[in-house]
């Protein structure tokens, strides 16, 4: 196994809210119009700070980006792209979701949706959905580490996207 193939298994290291803004900056000048990203981890793990880093990288101001937990989908219009924030953390079902306008949203043009706890509506989601899971610290890591892994069906897509994230983390 390659040093590279050993980053990807265990998940590249973010050390700080920082970083975490800066990954998200780097996937969304990456992501298209359509574009689908499903984020995943416990609570505390970062995905609102990515999901804030996205919208920066849209040319969005991230200081509007709060957590859409309880009202489950916010928009955010930017100059080129628009950002769907959603969240499915209280959603109690899949259908509770769509109930909401969720292919409406995930259809509508010039738009990249990012979706929290995106494992609680996972039948929902477009087959070419970007995914990134997210890890707090194990046991006697700094309290700051997250681990971040992203997987995409189009290799090529995950490859390049995991390029931008490695060098955004390494500023």
């Amino acid at each position: 196994m390659t040093a590279h193939e050993s980053i990807d298994a265990e998940g590249l290291a973010v050390h700080s809210p920082e970083a975490m803004a800066r990954a998200g900056a780097a996937l969304a000048g990456a992501l298209q119009s359509g574009d689908v990203v499903a984020i995943d981890g416990p609570l505390g793990a970062g995905k609102s700070v990515l999901v804030r880093g996205m919208a920066e990288g849209l040319s969005i101001d991230p200081s509007l980006v709060s957590s859409p937990t309880f009202v489950l989908m916010q928009r955010y219009a930017g100059p080129g792209l628009a950002l769907v924030h959603a969240d499915a953390y209280r959603v109690r079902s899949p259908q509770e979701f769509e109930a909401v306008g969720w292919s409406e949203l995930i259809s509508e043009p010039a738009t990249i949706t990012a979706v929290e706890w995106a494992s609680r509506i996972t039948e929902l989601l477009p087959p070419d959905t970007v995914t990134i899971e997210l890890d707090l610290p194990a046991p006697g890591e700094p309290s700051n580490l997250r681990r971040l892994r992203l997987t995409s069906s189009d290799v090529a897509q995950q490859s390049t996207l995991r390029t931008l994230l490695r060098t955004a983390l390494n500023k």
